[in-house]
């Protein structure tokens, strides 16, 4: 994930079946990250044939920030997956966490 020069990164995380959330986020931070004050990350980067584990991994290490777009959809699939959000409480270099 490249760094802004400016900004935070953002990771964003979200269910495949609340991406219209992610396009409404992505589409309220559009001027920050067209003027570099924020770079952006979401899985919508990934290409066909990337690592997708690995890329995500190296998104969440880069990041300054974690948004968790978390719907009832979202929150189900945690819950039944028993996903941790553990790499997202890593994330705070400054040692602040909101």
């Amino acid at each position: 994930m490249a760094q802004s020069k400016d900004g935070p990164s953002v990771f964003v995380s979200y269910s495949r079946k609340d991406q219209r959330w992610l396009k409404r986020f992505q589409v309220m931070l559009k001027p920050c990250v067209r003027n570099d004050r924020v770079t952006l990350w979401a899985d919508t980067k990934l290409k066909a044939g990337d690592k997708w584990r690995e890329e995500i991994q190296l998104a969440i290490s880069a990041a300054d920030v974690a948004v968790l777009l978390v719907s009832p959809t979202s929150w189900t699939r945690i819950l039944s997956r028993r996903t941790s959000f553990r790499p997202y409480w890593r994330l705070p270099k400054s040692g602040v966490c909101a």
